[in-house]
């Protein structure tokens, strides 16, 4: 367990009790702080989902993904964490991938996730990272769960 922390950050209440969790628990260990950002495809002429995506948007959302990130890398020092960055990536459109990508990028020691706490009729609506990261993470993963009382 040498490498890095990862830390997947999406700027929530959640997110930033991950980010808490790593600093008292993992005093000293290298932090990154990932924030991933998905690109906007588009209708095409045939109003059929099409892989384009436009430049500007783009754009704009690895830039609002880079704000996110910094705010990520801010708590962290806040919290006594001195040797942290941050990773804006995307990663074929599905954030898990890319907190994973990341992960083996840097031979992470350990991957840091918040649990939102959706209900099970949300979680099958909408999915969850934290769920696909545990299933599919060939590391150790911190999962920190949601607190109901915030």
């Amino acid at each position: 367990m040498n490498g890095p922390l990862v830390l997947a950050y999406d700027g929530s209440a959640d997110a930033d009790r991950a980010v808490r969790a790593a600093a008292d628990l993992f005093p000293g260990k290298p932090l990154i702080v990932v924030t991933a950002w998905v690109r906007v495809t588009r209708l095409g002429p045939s109003e059929i989902w099409t892989s384009a995506s436009d430049p500007e948007t783009d754009a704009a959302g690895e830039a609002h993904a880079d704000e996110i990130a910094e705010r990520g890398v801010q708590l962290a020092h806040e919290c006594g964490v001195t040797e942290v960055s941050k990773r804006v990536d995307s990663e074929g459109g599905r954030v898990w991938k890319t907190v994973l990508a990341v992960a083996d990028d840097v031979e992470a020691s350990v991957i840091i996730i918040g649990a939102r706490g959706h209900s099970a009729f949300a979680e099958k609506l909408l999915g969850s990272v934290s769920h696909a990261v545990v299933q599919h993470a060939e590391r150790p993963v911190l999962l920190v769960p949601h607190n109901v009382s915030d």
